[in-house]
């Protein structure tokens, strides 16, 4: 979960405090609504560039597991 993500619902959940009756529940389901989504939407966009790139060196014939992995000095 993001600030943002955290900001929205403390947000709807504050605001459900000061409103009565069966709005506060439709607010919070609403809101939770609002992040499931959002977080769906990060997923993909993180997901995409990874599986782009990969699909791109593959084509180069290039594997990711026969590359050498670097090595940093110590000193």
């Amino acid at each position: 979960m993001t600030v943002c993500q955290v900001r929205t619902a403390a947000a709807a959940l504050v605001q459900s405090w000061w409103v009565a009756g069966r709005v506060p529940i439709q607010l919070l389901e609403r809101t939770a609504v609002h992040i499931n989504k959002t977080q769906r939407r990060n997923a993909a966009a993180r997901k995409s560039p990874r599986k782009r790139t990969i699909s791109r060196l593959h084509k180069l014939n290039i594997k990711l597991h026969s590359l050498p992995k670097c090595r940093w000095d110590d000193g």
